[in-house]
């Protein structure tokens, strides 16, 4: 029995088979194939017209038919003379009859598949809660995806800008949790883009990105973090620290616990009201698994937005060894774009969490002024090429401090163990504007707080620029 899907799907595929017959002119257009039809007789139509314009054949219902009979014997005079007699109103117009047409298969399908889940759903026994989150998973594609064309005419492109320009008035802006970023980055954590964060080993990369998680939380700005190098208990013994401010060995000290567990349950009342923040410290992720992570993610916390940072990227196995014969850099870079188009399709910015290769560790400085050599570039990042390509920011991490009780504070250089211990991020690349910028934040290691330096008179007027909508 047809049901008013399906009903729908014949009529748009008759009325798409009547338009090539009464305007020729369309098949020159490259997106009339046989792959939008649904059902097979449509098809086979669809071959047997084809058939008919190579031998240059008048199309007629009589030949129409024949040539039908001679693919498919399913066909027959009523379905021919129902193609030929359908109303052609609009026939003019290909993007109506199309749009129609996939409309009705779209809505036709996704009736098929969502029955396809109920009747699993409906099995006796135990849920099978992996089938029904492949199913769901599979359907979110299919919505996403869509039917329609990615190619926009000159005037679509106007409305589109007009629109984007509109959310600007509006001051439709997305934060990276911090006023120094916020200002010289003016796009920020827009929707559809990575920002690299990369530095070396001790650098407090880790930190750098739990205290832009941590302006985030503040800012209900939709985010999550994934921790894919370190624990949930050994992320939270930094966030706390970081909030609360207790020195981070104090968390172990057994005499601590009691007045710990105050401060924690007491910071967990402030922390009730932030529902836009998940994490997760789940290893073994592939790209589609940290899709499913976003699609989930964006769900709970009610949001078609959000920031998801992902620390370290090459912990995803993408992005961990070669495969199908590439070679890891050729891995890497196919990671990247797979990645960049999560970006897109999930409307999301990622802050990919990278490491700088080791190179700089063979270099020797004998002073504090030397200590600027050591200051990373693109190059520096561990297969840069295809990270650097894909982000449309990176931000290097530099730590003079680290660098000189390394190398200069055992050689007793004049003004080593002077250093203010001060996290410089360096803009090395921003496509949407200037690149080169410095800027410093103050570090405190035994809490983990940063703090970005900004004169105390220019503090306020930059908390003002910052107005996010979210």
């Amino acid at each position: 029995m047809k049901t008013a899907s399906n009903i729908a799907v014949t009529l748009a595929e008759y009325r798409y088979l009547n338009a090539l017959i009464k305007k020729p002119n369309y098949w020159n257009d490259s997106r009339v194939t046989k792959d939008v039809l649904v059902s097979e007789i449509a098809k086979s139509v669809f071959e047997a017209l084809e058939k008919l314009r190579s031998s240059n054949i008048r199309i007629t219902p009589q030949s129409l038919l024949q040539a039908g009979l001679e693919i498919d014997f399913n066909i027959n005079k009523q379905i021919i003379d129902t193609i030929f007699d359908t109303d052609d109103s609009g026939a003019d117009n290909l993007d109506d009859i199309l749009n129609t047409l996939n409309n009705a298969s779209n809505k036709n399908s996704l009736i098929n598949q969502l029955e396809a889940l109920k009747i699993d759903a409906n099995k006796a026994g135990d849920l099978d809660k992996s089938k029904i989150l492949d199913k769901l998973s599979a359907i979110m594609d299919y919505l996403n995806k869509g039917a329609d064309s990615s190619l926009i005419t000159l005037t679509e492109w106007v409305d589109q800008y007009l629109e984007e320009m509109e959310e600007r008035r509006n001051a439709t802006r997305y934060s990276y949790g911090d006023v120094l970023l916020d200002k010289n980055i003016y796009k920020s954590c827009y929707p559809g883009a990575i920002t690299t964060i990369c530095a070396g080993t001790g650098t407090g990369k880790s930190s750098f990105v739990l205290y832009l998680m941590n302006g985030m939380i503040e800012q209900n700005v939709p985010c999550m973090y994934l921790s894919l190098e370190m624990s949930a208990t050994d992320t939270f013994d930094r966030l706390i620290s970081m909030r609360c401010g207790i020195p981070n060995n104090e968390l172990f000290k057994p005499e601590m616990v009691d007045s710990i567990k105050e401060v924690v349950e007491e910071e967990r009342k402030n922390l009730l009201n932030k529902k836009k923040f998940l994490f997760s410290d789940r290893t073994n992720i592939d790209l589609n698994k940290l899709r499913a992570l976003i699609r989930e993610f964006k769900q709970r916390v009610h949001s078609d937005y959000g920031v998801v940072a992902v620390d370290l990227i090459t912990q995803i196995k993408e992005f961990m060894s070669a495969s199908n014969n590439m070679s890891t850099a050729s891995s890497i870079e196919a990671g990247m774009n797979k990645l960049n188009e999560i970006a897109k399709e999930e409307n999301v910015h990622i802050l990919a969490v990278a490491q700088f290769n080791r190179q700089s560790e063979g270099i020797k400085i004998h002073t504090v002024e030397e200590i600027d050599e050591m200051r990373p570039s693109l190059a520096s990042i561990k297969n840069s090429g295809a990270i650097a390509e894909r982000s449309r920011v990176v931000l290097g991490l530099h730590r003079p401090k680290l660098i000189a009780d390394k190398y200069l504070v055992p050689i007793n250089a004049p003004g080593a163990d002077q250093l203010e211990d001060i996290i410089e991020v360096q803009i090395l690349k921003n496509s949407n504007g200037p690149s080169g910028t410095i800027l410093k934040y103050m570090f405190e290691p035994e809490t983990f707080k940063i703090l970005p330096v900004v004169e105390e008179d220019k503090l306020q007027s930059l908390l003002d620029d910052n107005d996010f909508n979210f």
